[in-house]
């Protein structure tokens, strides 16, 4: 099998620059680069930059394959329109990660098949990040239902993922039993109804349709009205009130994200979103139940 690897970076809250668009333009011959994105396919050789070096620096999200078996997905968010420790509890291991620098956190999501390759080979037109562009902005609207699909990618039986040390309890433990025995973390709301967004999500990493459904059947249904917005605003101070207006005048760029966040400070901290921390091993029947009763 020939090698094939396929690199599509995206900026999001900006265009690039004349100095920026002329600066990625070198990084390759096989690179197609307009104002908001920069598209890399390999055959043989390999990109000449870190990835995740570019992406704080220039980009906000990246789709990366390759058919010797690796899958990235990364996105990028200013520090100021996300709440990291909000983030924390769906990473795992090396594969969904968060790095931060400056003023970002990257989110990381990748896998490594352990075989070394993919049976299915991959086309640019399968899955693009503009198939994708939504999830980045559902999780700064604090929607996690990606990062929760990520996790349980990982800890279901379609993933060859690698389990840290801290998941076994004894040195005997096997793979299976580390997975089978993992909490989830909290299982937010709507995973019923995924839209087009976080379907091709689903079907980018290939989770099966049978562990979605048995996760979501503890998954509530969200009240979109929850969030009283006027009363919220009421409760920011006169001065705040002027700043965001004055930032408003300015076109701050992503200022309607930074005022949710401020605004959500009102909110009575809510307790956990989780179907009472349910094991894998709980999820892994609902899925064979499901499957059953297809």
């Amino acid at each position: 099998m020939s090698e094939y690897q396929f690199y599509e970076f995206r900026t999001i809250d900006r265009p690039f620059s004349a100095t920026e668009k002329a600066e990625i333009k070198t990084w390759s011959s096989r690179g197609e680069v307009d104002s908001h994105k920069a598209q890399f396919v390999y055959n043989y050789g390999d990109f000449r930059k870190n990835p995740e070096d570019v992406m704080f620096q220039y980009f906000d999200a990246e789709l990366y394959y390759a058919n010797f078996g690796t899958k990235k997905l990364m996105f990028r968010f200013p520090l100021a329109l996300v709440n990291k420790k909000d983030l924390i509890p769906y990473t795992f291991s090396d594969n969904i990660e968060l790095c931060t620098k400056g003023d970002y956190v990257l989110l990381i999501i990748e896998e490594n098949v352990e075989d070394g390759a993919y049976e299915d080979y991959f086309e640019a037109d399968d899955c693009t990040l503009s198939d994708l562009m939504g999830v980045r902005q559902q999780i700064i609207n604090g929607d996690y239902r990606a990062l929760y699909l990520a996790w349980l990618y990982f800890h279901s039986p379609d993933s060859q993922a690698t389990f840290p040390a801290d998941y076994y309890d004894d040195e005997e433990e096997d793979d299976e039993k580390a997975k089978m025995n993992a909490e989830e973390p909290p299982c937010p709301p709507n995973l019923k109804n995924l839209g087009s967004d976080l379907q091709h999500f689903v079907d980018f990493w290939g989770l099966s349709e049978d562990w979605v459904k048995a996760a979501a059947l503890s998954s509530k249904l969200a009240n979109e009205n929850a969030i009283n917005l006027p009363d919220l605003i009421a409760k920011l101070p006169e001065m705040e009130k002027n700043d965001f207006l004055l930032r408003l005048a300015n076109h701050e760029a992503n200022l309607s994200g930074v005022f949710l966040q401020k605004l959500k400070q009102f909110l009575p901290k809510k307790g956990k979103e989780s179907s009472e921390g349910r094991k894998i091993q709980e999820i892994a029947e609902l899925a064979e139940d499901v499957r059953t009763g297809r």
